[in-house]
């Protein structure tokens, strides 16, 4: 059985990642009219990669998963 390793860093990376193509994915099937389905599955798409991310210790817990998310987005302690 082999032992895989993943350094913070990497897993920040694979959620920016996830982030980018969730985002991409929500602007090509938007129409720009703010549609509620739209922005609501936009938010919790990133409340789900805030959720890993204190999952594996990337963040700490805050108030908001929103606050979460963003603590991780600016450069910081892990990412900076």
């Amino acid at each position: 059985m082999a032992l895989d390793v993943f350094f913070p860093q990497d897993i920040k990376n694979a959620l920016l990642a996830a982030e980018q193509a969730s985002g991409a994915a929500l602007r090509a099937g938007s129409n720009g009219d703010g549609d509620p389905y739209v922005v609501g599955y936009g938010e919790g798409y990133r409340d789900a990669l805030a959720t890993l991310a204190l999952a594996f210790g990337l963040v700490n817990p805050q108030p908001t998963v929103k606050r979460r998310w963003n603590s991780l987005t600016r450069p910081g302690p892990i990412g900076g």
